[in-house]
């Protein structure tokens, strides 16, 4: 039974991608915004289910998924967040090293570390624990396609969009290599690479 729900949420996702941009395009924000929601609803349950499938081997933090829930189950509830914690529960690293070149791992692993050390708890609602994940999909996308580790396998891509993020792919490597992560060149990326893939 998991095994087909977890299939069911491969096919999601280019839907509410659609809904989206459809929204963003319309200016409607209530469209795209509860599609980005449901987008990722769709894969903390993708995450969670993969976890069972895999078993341990597949790394899940619990209470990340727990509190998630609980957030998706009342958006006005409020819950404890830090980056550390969701960012573990964003990004599968072990998928990350079998399925991206050894150099983009390197990167994503050296982004992930550094996100590991943020660990103070903010308190989050639905609205800023959706904009705060978002930000941090934007973030890994904008090193290497996010797709590709997010904790599913099999997720429909739109090969044309993906290519049109390669240059600022090269461009956030190169600022990590420079050791200007954080810093002003990379906000102002990363706000544009928002702007135009993630919102």
């Amino acid at each position: 039974m998991s095994k087909k729900i977890l299939k069911i949420t491969y096919a999601l996702p280019m839907l509410f991608i659609g809904m989206i941009i459809g929204g963003a395009v319309g200016g409607s924000k209530p469209l795209w915004v509860s599609a980005l929601v449901l987008l990722i609803a769709d894969i903390l349950i993708g995450l969670f289910l993969q976890y069972r499938t895999d078993g341990p081997a597949g790394v899940m933090p619990t209470g990340f998924l727990r509190k998630a829930a609980r957030l998706m189950r009342d958006p006005e509830s409020v819950q404890y967040f830090s980056i550390a914690e969701m960012s573990a529960g964003l990004v599968n690293l072990r998928q990350a090293r079998t399925e991206l070149p050894q150099e983009q791992f390197r990167y994503v692993l050296t982004v992930y570390t550094i996100m590991q050390e943020i660990k103070v708890k903010k308190p989050m609602d639905l609205e800023r624990f959706t904009f705060t994940g978002n930000s941090l999909i934007a973030m890994f996308d904008m090193i290497a396609p996010f797709y590709k580790y997010a904790g599913k396998s099999g997720l429909p891509v739109d090969e044309y969009r993906e290519s049109m993020k390669d240059v600022y792919r090269e461009e956030s490597r190169q600022l990590i290599m420079d050791g200007k992560f954080l810093e002003d060149e990379w906000q102002e990326l990363h706000e544009e690479f928002m702007e135009k893939f993630h919102m």
